[in-house]
């Protein structure tokens, strides 16, 4: 078995301990490219689908050697893994064990647990920062109250860069996060965006339509004004509707047309809305099954409809037909 495995990896030199990075106990073994997309620093933002291209390119290292194959590997026999020369976090094993058990939701629906956070500005949605930098995870960590007891399986729902404000979904499910986070589910995520800059029809009918940006298709996005647009005016808030959560999409689409988003607030992810929750608090809520969100699927945008309305009378307009979650408690 050990001699199939070195031929599967012939980069990987016969000094290391091919066996026992490689070792068969479940409970504390992770699929790389899952390691990969779970715990890679914000500034990689790794998928899955990405984490293997990287692995199958040669740019992944465990202990200094290279890996091309996509295989389970234990934590315990990790020393460093990096991506294009970037560390990332290495799991604790207690992380590990409790997503093994809690991967496939098996349990009863009580110990499915999904919490509504108000994310501040500056801290990274990650469990650990190489850099010391402030994550979301080891606050929440340190918190106490009802996410105690599942403190080493907290998984983020999508992500937010670190600039970004406003709602983040976090549960101990990893298969209900996979679920919300899958690209083809299109849940609806709502932001406000203060931008600063020249805002024309022209510009919010070009990020309606979908924008192509450095060899990146940016779908459509349903962008109102939230007020009046005052002529000459340099500072303007949006409300902006999307179906998807690509790094940094909202800036980059803006930014293209010259744009500087000053202020970004996500408000709603599918049915779960920020409503008040305080800057920093996270919230109890219901754990609402993917097939019962009403806020997903195509966007149909009609730029005709929307245009008129900018100009008569320059408000966004909410969904009022949708019921959002309400939170449990606070913890």
């Amino acid at each position: 078995m050990l001699r199939h495995t070195r031929q599967l990896i012939p980069s990987v030199n016969s000094d290391i301990m091919i066996g026992r990075l490689f070792s068969s106990n479940s409970g504390t073994t992770i699929r790389l490219s899952k390691l990969l997309a779970t715990y890679s620093p914000s500034n990689l933002d790794l998928s899955r689908r990405a984490a293997e291209r990287c692995i199958k390119g040669g740019d992944v290292t465990i202990n200094g050697q290279v890996m091309k194959i996509n295989l389970p590997v234990d934590v315990r026999e990790i020393g460093s893994i990096k991506v294009n020369g970037k560390l990332v976090q290495i799991p604790r094993v207690e992380e590990i064990e409790n997503d093994n058990v809690s991967a496939s939701c098996s349990k009863a629906s009580a110990t499915k647990k999904v919490w509504a956070v108000h994310k501040l500005v500056g801290e990274l949605v990650s469990h650990h920062d190489p850099n010391g930098r402030p994550t979301l995870i080891e606050r929440l960590q340190r918190g106490g109250g009802s996410l105690s007891k599942f403190k080493h399986s907290l998984k983020p729902i999508g992500r937010l860069d670190m600039n970004t404000e406003g709602l983040i979904l976090i549960t101990n499910c990893g298969h209900f996060a996979r679920q919300l986070e899958l690209p083809s589910n299109a849940l609806h995520r709502t932001y406000r965006a203060r931008v600063h800059g020249r805002l024309t029809f022209g510009k919010l009918s070009a990020i309606r339509r979908g924008v192509e940006i450095n060899g990146v298709r940016y779908k459509g996005m349903d962008v109102r004004i939230e007020g009046n647009l005052k002529k000459g005016g340099t500072n303007t808030w949006l409300q902006i509707k999307c179906t998807e959560g690509k790094n940094r999409q909202i800036r980059k689409c803006l930014e293209h047309f010259g744009l500087n988003v000053t202020r970004l607030i996500r408000t709603s992810f599918g049915d779960y809305s920020l409503m008040t929750i305080p800057p920093g608090m996270a919230i109890e809520v219901p754990l609402k099954p993917l097939s019962s969100h009403k806020r997903k699927g195509r966007m149909q945008v009609d730029d005709t409809d929307s245009k008129k309305s900018d100009s008569r009378k320059g408000a966004a307009t909410m969904e009022e037909d949708v019921h959002p979650v309400r939170w449990i408690n606070m913890i």
